[in-house]
């Protein structure tokens, strides 16, 4: 008896079709990976690009303070600046508050406790301020003095008692200890409730420290910039502290109502959901440069460059 074999026809065909099918996964697959490098590359690209952008954008914002600060510091250890002098010292910071309008406020701290600023109010608006520490004689707190300036120098428009101490403040404490100058964490601005930031460094004297030389900026500036920000469809861009602190959101959600209090919104329990779990998929990882997923999001955080002395991250 001959042993039959497996049907010659129907069994090429099969291995035909077994092979297309094989090649054809293979191709696929091979596509498959090609396709995920290319759309990882350029999303890396972009996202480093977007990045840049903003760290650059944001600095050439910030850029005026440190120099404005070192030259003010020269000019009070030549002596032609005088804390002492507190009318000439607001016309001192008015000069550079005029030449400067990133600025929302330039101030010093004194070693006795006087405060002396020019600021911007919401509505544009400049001010000064002279709060200085009253004796125990004359029943102690602080004197505030507010003045508009004037055709020449100052014009008081009111006095009011209150309590202000700038040595009691975190950024006298970090200016006092910093003679190169230094970036000091946000703030919430209690007149605009705006996230806030400060310059600071110390003013040097002969005998010492005699108080903190500061610039403050209102951020709000970083939100509006995130705002016309494209990443694809619907991507968005934000700047964050290391500690999570929301100092820009394209739709400038960066302050939560908590208590009844104002303060600067945080990452972690934020209201925008993109955001939230970018930051906690983040936080998981570390918080190095890095691109990653999550719920089907492509995502990357940069840092600010070191030597910009700005702990934040894109």
């Amino acid at each position: 008896m001959v042993k039959q074999g497996l049907p010659l026809q129907p069994t090429l065909v099969s291995v035909v079709v077994a092979l297309i099918l094989a090649g054809a996964g293979g191709v696929g697959a091979s596509a498959y990976v090609s396709s995920t490098d290319i759309v990882d590359t350029l999303w890396r690209r972009l996202s480093s690009e977007i990045a840049a952008a903003t760290t650059q954008h944001a600095l050439r914002y910030l850029e005026p303070a440190a120099p404005f600060v070192e030259t003010t510091q020269r000019l009070a250890k030549a002596g032609r600046v005088d804390p002492s002098d507190h009318l000439g010292t607001l016309d001192y910071l008015r000069a550079g508050f005029e030449a400067n309008p990133e600025f929302t406020w330039v101030s010093h701290g004194g070693e006795d406790g006087t405060y002396i600023a020019v600021y911007r109010q919401p509505d544009g608006e400049v001010r000064g301020t002279v709060r200085r520490q009253r004796p125990a004689e004359e029943g102690g707190g602080t004197l505030f003095t507010d003045y508009v300036p004037a055709a020449v120098g100052w014009r008081s428009v009111g006095e009011k008692r209150g309590s202000y101490d700038p040595r009691e403040r975190p950024w006298y404490d970090s200016g006092a200890r910093s003679d190169d100058g230094v970036w000091v964490e946000p703030f919430l601005f209690a007149t605009a409730l705006q996230p806030g930031f400060m310059y600071v460094a110390r003013d040097r004297h002969q005998s010492g420290t005699r108080g903190v030389w500061a610039v403050e900026y209102e951020v709000s500036y970083l939100s509006e910039l995130l705002a016309t920000l494209e990443v694809g469809i619907s991507g968005r861009v934000y700047v964050i502290t290391r500690e999570g602190l929301v100092v820009g959101h394209p739709a400038g959600e960066v302050t939560v109502d908590r208590g009844g209090t104002t303060v600067i919104a945080n990452a972690a329990n934020h209201e925008d959901p993109m955001l939230r779990g970018a930051w906690n998929e983040l936080s998981s990882l570390g918080l190095g440069s890095r691109s990653f997923a999550f719920d089907g999001y492509l995502a990357m955080a940069e840092p600010f460059p070191p030597e910009s002395g700005i702990d934040w991250l894109v």
